[in-house]
């Protein structure tokens, strides 16, 4: 049974979920090209919270993953994980911009949507739950670049992780593939 606080709570982190995941829908984060204001817009929801923050760019520096700790970093934890960019977006293919998010029957349409930003909206809505408990272990958000096209960013995180002798628990990617 939910009791009123709860259901308050959870009404207030489906409208923030929302309302991150229309900004997220608004970066053209498509495969190949620049996504640092999206990492920083990232940044900017988790450091507030007492998050730490690092960041690995690509060679040219035009692309970032994002990898942030809530709770002491003990090296163990659970890694939220999810991947910034889109697959190019044919416009003729759309009947509106694809990068403004549209709400219709109860469902929000735009590129990247599901595949990931609704997913990484999620994971920043509940950054504030994370941050106001006392965590046993740390929660770790991943954010990687470059997915749709080869995993580029993933592995700049994991020899990051590797080097920070970070080896967490587990890891959720939010991928919705169906396995």
């Amino acid at each position: 049974m939910i009791n009123y606080m709860q259901k308050n709570t959870l009404d207030n982190l489906f409208s923030e979920t929302l309302k991150i995941l229309k900004d997220l829908i608004s970066f053209k984060t498509i495969s190949g090209e620049n996504n640092l204001e999206f990492i920083d817009y990232c940044e900017k929801k988790l450091k507030p919270l007492g998050a730490s923050v690092v960041k690995t760019h690509n060679k040219d520096k035009i692309q970032a993953n994002l990898f942030s700790t809530i709770g002491n970093d003990n090296g163990k934890g659970i890694i939220l994980s999810g991947h910034t960019d889109v697959v190019p977006a044919t416009l003729s293919d759309w009947t509106y911009d694809p990068f403004i998010a549209r709400d219709k029957d109860n469902k929000i349409f735009g590129r990247g949507a599901c595949d990931m930003k609704g997913f990484i909206a999620c994971t920043l809505a509940a950054a504030p739950l994370f941050a106001s408990q006392k965590l046993n272990s740390p929660i770790h958000f991943s954010y990687t670049f470059d997915e749709e096209t080869g995993c580029l960013g993933a592995p700049l995180v994991l020899k990051d992780l590797k080097k920070r002798n970070i080896k967490a628990s587990a890891c959720i990617i939010g991928e919705p593939t169906s396995m």
